[in-house]
């Protein structure tokens, strides 16, 4: 008998550095690592529409040998996996819990009771931000908790840095590129900053490009200017030596309901702040004027300000390193496994 059986886009193979796959290998690595290898099973669910037979009979096999089923799906998989597990909960006797990625749950269960009558039926729901908690609560879900992401960090050298005497700023983008998550934006405002001020700022954009957008990024490569750089897709490994090599991170989000971006907590891994459009969770994560610096959702007027006065304060910039490195202890998988560890023994 299996203690846990985890079923989500694993993604082995590739290991995709997107939010989805790197929340749910890291489940998988921290409960196993607490349970030992052999008790924690998972069901890798990528590609399940090409063979929905084949998924459904390995779900029944293992489902039959776990004491816990945990699921992670993507909005097109949350109807699909729901009902399996609450089939194998009646059938299998076992406990079943649903670890929400992102913060768009309530808005799906808003416009349908069928979901919503579903999900209720579940051992527990577990979700990033205190903000979802309270709308799923409304809503008549009594079975949720908060259960933060994470990441398996280990956080940069606190080394002493020498204070630049100079107004010059390096920035970063380090998540999937796409138009929804702002980098027009990001790259517009820089240049229109370095056009105003000498060339102040460098932008470096790290992560994979969304297969959607990846002609329209390549029409923005060939206008940039020397001071913006793409960098292609850093290992989940090497995130945070990569981070620490810059003043503060650019996350010009247009996603209202993103939940606790992982982006963010390898910022603070690294110990760089983030300058950052304001989510409708942004505060379950960002401490203004101590971990990070925030600007209206979409402002671009806003955005440029921000930046302005990262250039401009330099010096409290830096000196929210520490905060970061205290932030970034909230987010570890000692903290969050052992809730998660106590949510299923309970």
């Amino acid at each position: 008998m299996k203690k846990v059986l985890i079923v989500g886009a694993f993604d082995f193979k590739t290991l995709d550095t997107g939010g989805q796959p790197v929340k749910t290998r890291e489940l998988f690595y921290g409960l196993s690592e607490r349970y030992g290898e052999n008790q924690v099973d998972y069901l890798e669910t990528i590609g399940w529409k090409k063979h929905p037979l084949n998924l459904l009979l390995e779900f029944k096999r293992k489902a039959q040998e776990a004491e816990n089923i945990i699921m992670l799906p993507a909005h097109n998989g949350l109807f699909v996996f729901s009902k399996l597990l609450l089939n194998s909960k009646k059938k299998n006797k076992n406990k079943i819990f649903y670890d929400v990625v992102g913060g768009w749950l309530s808005e799906k269960t808003k416009n349908n009771p069928k979901l919503l009558k579903r999900l209720k039926e579940f051992d527990g729901i577990w979700v990033e931000t205190s903000l979802m908690k309270k709308q799923l609560n409304e809503q008549g879900l009594n079975n949720v908790n908060i259960v933060r992401n994470f990441k398996n960090l280990k956080s940069a050298d606190k080394k002493e840095e020498k204070k630049e005497n100079s107004k010059q700023l390096k920035l970063c983008t380090f998540s999937r590129v796409m138009q929804e998550k702002g980098i027009e934006d990001a790259v517009e405002i820089v240049e229109k900053i370095n056009e105003e001020n000498d060339n102040i700022i460098t932008l470096d954009i790290y992560g994979f490009i969304a297969n959607q957008y990846k002609e329209r990024f390549e029409q923005l490569k060939n206008d940039f200017t020397p001071e913006i750089n793409y960098k292609g897709v850093v290992a989940s490994t090497d995130s945070v030596e990569t981070l620490s090599k810059y003043d503060a991170l650019l996350f010009p989000t247009k996603f209202k309901t993103e939940g606790l971006p992982g982006t963010i907590i390898d910022a603070y891994a690294a110990g760089i702040p983030v300058i950052s459009a304001r989510w409708n969770s942004f505060e379950d994560i960002v401490e203004e004027g101590k971990t990070g610096i925030g600007f209206k959702l979409g402002d671009n007027e806003e955005l440029k300000n921000a930046i302005m006065w990262a250039i401009e304060n330099k010096n409290k910039l830096f000196e929210m390193k520490d905060n970061c490195f205290l932030k970034a202890k909230e987010f570890s998988p000692e903290v969050v496994i052992d809730k998660i560890v106590r949510l299923i023994e309970e």
